[in-house]
């Protein structure tokens, strides 16, 4: 008589009963299959597979119970891989420049082939394999090796850049893509400013635009605190200089943004490229003048300077007709960055208003940075809007389902020959910027606090920061 099947773990006179690829599962000669209290891994995954899908079924109308213990599993699972027991498989753990001491790890073959991620230690067809990592990821490979075990993982802001480019390397798809979802959850978490730029280095070094850009983003919206920390001395050239090309910079003002670059080369060389980057005609004339005297760079580069300050002075003193035929208004240097000084700026706090009524407030900022129109006041209406209700009392048309909104506009026609494009400055837990807004139609949008950002803020927007930016309107290409 054919010999009983025993379960994976489970004795038959005094014989372990095991698994092999070319007999499959091994049978008794006899009926009896004993159960020992020492049941090693595959013992571990029979019981717990055999408790989680206890179910009577029975026709008719009768009821259907169930006995689940599959919450059990994962920290079953977790519980084998830290025992080293009954290994069958060995990892070996070592740093790309070999720099640390390896570390062997134990581990389970059959766990292991259950998760596709895991894939690659087992495609050789041996019971050993190599992990080779960057020395500062080392510490993480061991939770990493447990996540195959139980599929879950708990990742931090110091942790997640390990965790994304162990996955990325090996093909752990799955930990890969929650990595770089939380990037830009975690980003604005840290004040110094330090963890970002470092982000920023790994998303250039492993060559991912996408992670690069909103690095670069996040330092453009907060680089008004970030020009002030030490992190700012540690930018490289080229990570300077990316910076300074942007329009989306928020910084106090101009000349602030100057004297960072002052900062900057305390501990790094400067040249005549990054000092060109600066937007010299959004500096009032009497600053300008001053540089000669309190700007500690000014004799290194003093013949760029007395040329910068020249076509600023004209900007600030010509008219824009007679400008708009000689100068290309267009460029870079005529176009404000987001200057947060009181003079350009509103702040508004939507804790204050009634969400019936809404909130609305009034300010006046210059027309335009030309030292022309320094005299020149416009007043601005600013609100913000809860509800339908509160757009219509103002006298707004707002599309539904999009509030809150927040609204902008100018209490009387501006000169025809400039126009704005204000934004609206999003601050979350403090004085983060997640978010920032342009004003399309005089509203600017509101996005819910965990989604529609790319820094997504979970206790939601309450300060903003309304940003004037006017320019001259641009003309046909201008005589030369």
């Amino acid at each position: 008589m054919a010999g009983q099947i025993c379960a994976l773990g489970t004795y038959c006179h005094g014989n372990r009963v095991g698994y092999t690829r070319t007999r499959g599962l091994q049978s008794c000669p006899t009926r009896s299959c004993l159960i020992t209290m020492e049941m090693g891994v595959y013992a571990l995954l029979s019981l717990l597979f055999l408790a989680s899908g206890l179910a009577a079924e029975l026709s008719g109308n009768e009821s259907v119970h169930l006995l689940d213990w599959s919450a059990d599993l994962a920290s079953s699972l977790s519980q084998l891989y830290d025992s080293n027991r009954d290994c069958d498989f060995h990892i070996t753990v070592a740093g790309k420049d070999n720099a640390s001491q390896p570390m062997d790890l134990c581990a389970h073959s059959l766990i292991l082939s259950l998760n596709s991620e895991a894939a690659f230690l087992l495609g050789h067809g041996e019971n050993t394999s190599t992990v080779l990592v960057d020395e500062e990821c080392l510490t993480y490979v061991d939770p990493f090796i447990r996540y195959l075990y139980t599929r879950s993982i708990e990742i931090k802001l110091s942790s997640v850049k390990c965790f994304h480019k162990i996955a990325s390397d090996y093909k752990a798809t799955k930990l890969q893509q929650f990595c770089a979802q939380l990037f830009s959850l975690i980003i604005p978490e840290d004040p110094t400013f330090h963890a970002q730029l470092d982000l920023y280095n790994y998303a250039l070094d492993s060559q991912d635009p996408q992670l690069a850009e909103l690095c670069l983003q996040f330092l453009a919206w907060n680089c008004e605190a970030f020009s002030e920390t030490e992190a700012w001395l540690n930018l490289s050239y080229e990570q300077l200089r990316a910076l300074l090309v942007r329009s989306d910079v928020v910084v106090r003002d101009e000349l602030s943004l100057l004297r960072a670059l002052g900062r900057w080369r305390t501990l790094n060389r400067l040249d005549r490229h990054l000092v060109e980057e600066i937007r010299f005609p959004m500096i009032p004339p009497e600053d300008l003048f001053q540089l000669q005297f309190n700007l500690s760079f000014y004799s290194d580069f003093e013949a760029l300077f007395q040329g910068r300050i020249l076509e600023s002075l004209e900007f600030h003193t010509v008219s824009f007709q007679t400008l708009a035929q000689h100068v290309n208004l267009t460029e870079a240097t005529f176009t404000p960055r987001i200057y947060t000084s009181p003079g350009w700026t509103h702040q508004m706090n939507s804790n204050d208003n009634s969400y019936y009524y809404g909130m609305y407030q009034s300010f006046q900022t210059p027309t335009h940075p030309s030292f022309i129109f320094r005299s020149q006041l416009l007043y601005w209406n600013a609100g913000f809007h809860p509800s339908s209700q509160s757009c219509r009392n103002y006298g707004f048309t707002c599309p539904e389902g999009s509030f809150p909104l927040l609204s902008l506009a100018s209490a009387y026609s501006a000169e025809h020959s400039i126009w704005y494009e204000n934004k609206a400055l999003m601050r979350c837990q403090g004085n983060v910027i997640t978010e920032v807004q342009d004003f399309k139609d005089r509203l600017a949008i509101v996005p819910s606090g965990a989604n529609g950002s790319p820094f997504p803020c979970p206790s939601g927007y309450s300060q903003f920061t309304l940003v004037i930016r006017p320019m001259y309107v641009a003309l046909p290409d201008p005589i030369v």
